[in-house]
């Protein structure tokens, strides 16, 4: 999900914020001042983030039958390539500390930043509390694919091997947690996405009540989602996705990063296995 200052977006002269790439370059580089107080980017490298845009590429970590990491890809390149220009252009930054991003946001010192549907509380309160509050919205962000895209990014459940009645009680479990009924209480408690389609019919005083979750929602509803790899070993390749990704903005070569960290995923996909 991408959050955008809307004020300072209008006052730039853009109507709307951008759908693709090139325009969400240009966009960046209008909010950089030339002195150096603000600038265009949070740049999140976090796995989650490098996965969104790669979908949003219309590419994928993974080949077709799932059988293999495939990180050295033209859209995985073209996502490195774009960063790390943004980054060296200086219209882009990398988060300086734990919730820079948010801080920045707030003081209206950046246009962008990439968060959870979870971080919309805190986001409203940073601008809250600033001096000079503004408009500010969310929406899919930029994508090359006909449709925008996002990651549906979120823990997998698993039901272990156990014995008949523990696992029979852990799938009751599990059906009660993902029902609608929980799965409307969920949203209210955390602000993330429901995992049934029915609970919007459960929200409607919510959606009234909290207008930037019903933005993210409609966001939600008019893109399409895609998921993490659920695999064993996956945790353990997102913190390698993260090093190589700031390795490249530090100056690290791009293919090789990637062909290095393709091998690296696949070994631990192959040690991984059952």
């Amino acid at each position: 999900m991408t959050y955008y200052n809307k004020t300072w977006l209008q006052e730039l002269g853009f109507a709307a914020p951008p759908e693709s790439w090139d325009d969400f370059y240009a966009v960046c580089k209008a909010a950089t001042e030339s002195a150096g107080d603000t600038y265009g980017y949070a740049l999140n490298t976090d796995a989650s983030n490098i996965f969104a845009m790669v979908v949003s590429r219309g590419g994928s970590v993974l080949n077709k039958d799932q059988s293999a990491y495939t990180l050295n890809t033209p859209e995985m390149r073209d996502a490195m390539t774009f960063m790390k220009k943004l980054y060296d252009d200086g219209y882009g930054r990398k988060i300086a500390e734990k919730y820079g991003d948010q801080t920045d946001f707030g003081v209206g010192k950046v246009m962008f930043t990439t968060s959870s549907s979870s971080g919309i509380p805190y986001y409203g309160m940073a601008v809250d509390n600033s001096e000079k509050p503004f408009e500010w919205g969310l929406y899919a962000g930029p994508h090359s694919t006909k449709k925008p895209t996002l990651n549906l990014y979120g823990p997998s459940v698993s039901i272990c091997q156990s014995t008949p009645e523990k696992e029979l009680a852990a799938w009751l479990f599990l059906k009660h947690y993902t029902n609608t009924a929980s799965q409307t209480e969920w949203v209210k408690a955390t602000n993330y996405y429901p995992v049934r389609k029915s609970v919007k019919e459960n929200l409607t005083s919510y959606l009234s009540e909290n207008p930037k979750y019903a933005e993210s929602f409609d966001v939600l509803l008019n893109s399409e989602g895609f998921s993490e790899p659920p695999f064993i070993g996956w945790d353990e390749i997102r913190d390698m996705l993260n090093a190589g990704f700031n390795a490249i903005l530090d100056g690290a070569d791009i293919e090789k990063t990637l062909i290095d960290m393709e091998t690296e995923a696949n070994d631990i996909m192959e040690s991984s296995a059952p």
